[in-house]
C-alpha cells in the first residue's frame, strides 16, 4: 500500500508539472517527400517565399497576413536548387550564419509548420510565450524521433534536382500546440546551414486539434489516479494477493 501511495503521488507530481507549463505543443513530420502541412487551419496560410526577390534579405522583408518577422537576423531567399526550393521552384530561405534567423510575432498563433530541406543538428525552432520559452526542438533530433525509417526522405524530391543532396533529409515539420504561442525563432546553430520553405502560420481551433490535444486537466488526472489507486487496491484484496509492507 505504502508503495501504491508513493508511485501514485510521484505520478500526479510529474502530470502536475506537465499540466503547469505554458502550452503543450505536439509535434509531427508529414510523410516522405511532402512539401506541405495536411493540417485544416482555421485561419493563416502558407509563404513559399516565392514573392522575394532571389538576394540577401533582411529579416524585416519577410511579411505575410497578420504575421510579421519583426526583428534580429538576416537570410538570402535562393532561387531553387539541390539543396532546396519546394516543389524545385521558386525560392526557399537559406541562412548560414549564427544566431535568429527569423523572429515572428503575433499574438493568435497556435500552429507552425515548415518544410527543411537538408536538414543538421544546428536547425532549431523555439517557441515563446508571454515573453517566455514554452519550448525549444533541435530538427534533426526532432526528424529521428518521429522517423524509424530516414531513407524515404533522403536527397532533394523534386525534379529537376531529384536525388541531390543523396545523404540529406528532407521533411515538412508540424508543431501545434494546445494554448497560442506569440513569438517564433527559426536560429541555426554551429556550422551548417538552414535552407526552408513552404513556412505555415496560423491557428486551428481546439476541437479540431485531435485527440493528442485533448488533454485532461491537472485536477482531472489526480481524481483519475485516485481513482485507479482505489480500484487496484480493492482488487488486491478480493483476490488474497498479500501486500508489501
Amino acid at each position: 500500500m505504502k508503495i501504491l501511495a508513493r508511485t501514485a503521488a510521484a505520478a500526479l507530481a510529474t502530470l502536475v508539472a506537465a499540466g503547469s507549463a505554458d502550452a503543450a505543443i505536439v509535434t509531427s513530420v508529414e510523410a516522405a517527400g511532402a512539401q506541405h502541412s495536411t493540417r485544416a487551419l482555421t485561419y493563416g496560410g502558407e509563404n513559399g517565399l516565392d514573392g522575394l526577390s532571389a538576394s540577401y534579405h533582411s529579416a524585416t522583408d519577410l511579411q505575410f497576413g497578420a504575421f510579421v518577422s519583426a526583428a534580429a537576423g538576416d537570410f538570402y531567399a535562393d532561387p531553387a536548387n539541390g539543396a532546396g526550393g519546394a516543389g524545385g521552384t521558386g525560392n526557399y530561405l537559406s541562412a548560414s550564419s549564427f544566431g535568429t534567423v527569423l523572429d515572428f510575432v503575433d499574438s493568435t498563433v497556435n500552429f507552425f509548420g515548415l518544410w527543411v530541406s537538408t536538414i543538421d543538428t544546428g536547425n532549431t525552432v523555439t517557441f515563446f510565450k508571454g515573453g517566455n520559452q514554452v519550448a525549444e526542438y533541435n530538427l534533426a533530433d526532432l526528424f529521428a524521433d518521429h522517423v524509424a525509417e530516414a531513407s524515404a526522405y533522403l536527397g532533394n524530391p523534386n525534379a529537376p534536382f531529384a536525388g541531390e543532396a543523396p545523404g540529406e533529409a528532407f521533411a515538412f515539420f508540424n508543431f501545434q500546440s494546445d494554448q497560442v504561442f506569440d513569438r517564433i525563432w527559426l536560429t541555426q546553430n554551429g556550422i551548417g546551414g538552414f535552407e526552408v520553405d513552404n513556412l505555415t502560420l496560423g491557428y486551428i481551433a481546439r476541437q479540431q486539434a485531435g485527440a493528442a490535444l485533448a488533454m485532461p486537466e491537472p485536477a482531472s488526472w489526480a481524481m483519475m489516479l485516485v481513482g485507479f489507486g482505489a480500484a487496484g487496491l480493492g482488487l488486491r484484496r478480493r483476490r488474497g494477493v498479500p501486500t508489501i509492507a
